[in-house]
């Protein structure tokens, strides 16, 4: 799980802004580019931080495929297993400060997702 401290944000996602130059931002539950933690890792990123996500082991190879060329960090982390979030920690650490970051991990059984929002 280790994270590469110089990766940088790839051509194609150049910085709209340097607000968050320098910034390290740690986004977990990355699955889908219809999530809002896609969402907040692509806004850190063009605004200049360094974007490390994460998502559960079942889920690594359709992240793969989001995460593509976008110049952010993939790792996989399974929320439930304590031993992960250890080494999670240990990577983390190889980054620097980690200055902001979005727990976006959500389930839910089939039954409480109907009815009228």
């Amino acid at each position: 799980m280790a994270v590469d401290p110089s990766a940088q944000p790839s051509p194609a996602r150049t910085p709209a802004s340097t607000l968050l130059a320098g910034k390290n931002v740690f986004v977990t539950g990355v699955v889908t580019t219809d999530s809002i933690a896609w969402a907040t890792a692509l806004a850190a990123q063009s605004h200049g931080a360094q974007v490390i996500v994460s998502a559960a082991p079942r889920d690594h190879e359709r992240a793969l495929e989001v995460v593509g060329e976008s110049g952010l960090t993939l790792l996989t982390l399974d929320v439930n297993d304590p031993d992960q979030w250890d080494a999670l920690t240990t990577s983390l650490r190889q980054v620097g400060p980690i200055h902001a970051a979005l727990h976006a991990v959500a389930w839910a059984p089939q039954s409480g997702l109907t009815g009228s929002f």
